[in-house]
């Protein structure tokens, strides 16, 4: 499948599916979207979040290694776990986190091991 086809139905197909789940599951807050502001914000991070789908469809296609493209993009994850114990004071089950995000960047760095 080219970088085409999967953008149309892969990404097409998602934004349809969530457009019509808000239809029936909340039909009424729908109204919010017609804020400026909110619609604003909206528009800001649909084009942000679609502009990280297609640098991670371009980033599998180029590297032929799905796995290891689908790896390095869950460690954003990690990533999220530090900056919300950081700045967002996070601090219910502080040493389970840590411990898993260690457990994880050790496994990535297995990955990585020659």
């Amino acid at each position: 499948m080219n970088i085409a086809t999967y953008i149309v139905f892969g990404v097409g197909g998602q934004c349809l599916m969530t457009v019509l789940t808000a239809l029936v599951v909340r039909r009424g807050q729908l109204r919010l979207l017609l804020k400026p502001r909110v619609t604003g914000w909206v528009s800001l991070a649909g084009l942000l979040r679609g502009l990280g789908g297609v640098c991670f469809i371009f980033a599998e296609v180029r590297s032929n290694n799905v796995g290891l493209v689908a790896v390095i993009t869950n460690f954003r994850l990690i990533v999220i776990l530090l900056l919300a114990v950081w700045l967002l004071k996070e601090r219910d089950y502080v040493a389970r986190k840590l411990l898993a995000a260690l457990a994880s960047i050790a496994g990535l760095a297995g990955l990585f091991w020659k």
